[in-house]
Parts: C-alpha cells; structure tokens; sequence
C-alpha cells in the first residue's frame, strides 16, 4: 500500500491529496508510514514535522536511519534540530553514522557543534571518519581546534591525512604548530609529505626552522627534495643557508631540481657561494 502511495503522488491533483494522506496515516508499519510521508511531504510541506515525528518512532535503527537520510534534503531549518537528535539516539553507529551524514550539509552554523559532539562519540573509526568528512566544509572557525583534536584520534593515516590536507586551508596560525605535529607523527611517508607540502604554504614564519628539521630528517632524497620546493618561497634570508645545506646533500636528481627552486630565492652573494661550492663539488 505505502508502495503504491508512494508511486501515486507525484501525479496526485491537489483535490486528492487528502484523500491521499488519511490512506498513508491508516499504514501500520512504522517505516512504510514514515516513507510514505516522506513522499507526500513534496506535495504537502506542511507533512514534514509529522514525517519527522514518523521516522523517529521507527524501532528498527536501520529503516529509522533511512527515514532520517530520505528526508534530510526536505527539512526546513526549524525541524533541523528535532531530526539531529532522532539520528544521535540511533544506538548502532553505522546506522548512526549514515542519518548524521546525510543531515550534515543541512545544518546550520549553530547544530555544528553538536553534529561534532555526534560524530566525535562514534567508535567505529571507518564510521566516525565519514562524519566528520561530511561536516569538514562546514566547521566554522571557531570550531577547528576540536576538529584537529577529532583528526588526531584517527589511527588509520590514510584517512588522518586526508583529513589534514582539507582542514589545511582553513586552520589560523595558532593552530599550525599542532597541525605540524600531528603531521610529523605520521609513519607513513608518502601520506606525511602530502600533509607537509600543503601546510608548507600557510606556515608562519617562527616554524620555517622547525619546518627545515623536518625536511632533514625525511628519510627518502626525493621526498625531502619536493619539501624544500614547497617551503622554497616561505623561507627569509636567514634560513636560506640552511635550506641549501639540507639540498646539498642530496644526491637524487630531484635535489637538482630544489637546486633551481631555491636559487630563485638567493641573494647574489649566497648564489654565488653555492654555484662555488658546486663548480669545486664537481671537480
């Protein structure tokens, strides 16, 4: 019956639309109720807090989730905050995790918080990391220093530097040095050096030195080679001596390659001290 309600209404003349809805509220199941409203509900707006209302009966998590997700596109602001805490007393985090998903890119600035709260309460890490993907463009400033504190709960880094490489752009200067960090502290090569060349554009000018021990200690020649290019443009005078020792020692072409990149930063004299330096290398 929900089924062929359901199929009906966008057809449906206004003149039996409530004909139409006496039959769905005559439906028993709690989830076919509640999808059937649903469906209405873009005919009749007016049925939104009643579906809401509908989905949150719902015992079975899965099908209450599914309700929640179906309608998250249709909710006006008002009925916002009534569907976030029907997906956040979904107890299986899956399930959970699928309702404050789909509500994310609905909610206004100040659900934010508590949208955060939700997904920081997620166990399942694969659960919580989708949550906070999809709240991510989202997060106004002030809500970033827990974000970076959610990120650093990640395990998988993978996903924990993911999550950095998009939060990058938006943190403020007094979150860079954790941001550094929590970078540094990934095992993973390959996925440190993702993290480390975008953070490299927004790094203040009091972690260029710390930045420059980091690339020293990068193990592999090539990826160190492509750190010292993204911090080439940052570095002030001072540091730049630094900045050619740790290239200098180098021996993979791509050293070459930071070669040309820093010597577009060199003054004259330090130019010509490492060209020097090189003409005599090579002999």
């Amino acid at each position: 019956r929900a089924n062929a309600l359901s199929a009906l209404a966008e057809k449906l003349p206004p003149e039996l639309l409530p004909e139409t809805l006496a039959a769905v509220r005559e439906i028993q199941n709690e989830n076919d109720h509640a999808n059937a409203l649903s469906v209405l509900a873009e005919k009749l707006p007016e049925l939104l807090p009643e579906a809401v209302v509908a989905a949150r009966k719902i015992q079975d998590q899965r099908y209450r989730a599914n309700a929640l997700s179906a309608l998250a596109e249709k909710l006006p602001p008002e009925l916002l905050p009534e569907a976030l805490v029907a997906a956040r007393e979904i107890q299986d985090q899956r399930y959970r995790a699928n309702a404050l998903s789909a509500l994310a890119e609905k909610l206004p600035p100040e659900l934010l918080p508590e949208a955060l709260a939700a997904a920081r309460e997620i166990q399942n890490e694969s659960d919580r990391a989708r949550v906070l993907r999809a709240l991510l463009e989202k997060l106004p400033p002030e809500l970033l220093p827990e974000t970076l504190a959610a990120v650093r709960e990640i395990e998988n880094e993978s996903d924990r530097a993911l999550f950095l490489c998009v939060l990058a752009e938006k943190l403020p200067p007094e979150l860079l040095p954790e941001a550094l960090a929590i970078t540094t502290a990934i095992q993973a090569l390959h996925h440190r050096l993702d993290v480390l060349c975008i953070l490299a554009e927004k790094l203040p000018p009091e972690l260029l030195s710390e930045a420059l021990a980091i690339a020293r200690t990068i193990e592999y020649e090539e990826y160190r080679a492509l750190f010292l290019c993204a911090l080439a443009k940052k570095l002030p005078p001072e540091l730049l001596p630094e900045a050619l020792a740790v290239q200098s020692a180098i021996q993979h072409k791509y050293g070459k390659y930071a070669f040309y990149v820093l010597a577009e930063e060199l003054t004259p004299k330090l130019l010509l001290e490492a060209l020097t330096e090189i003409y005599y290398d090579s002999k």
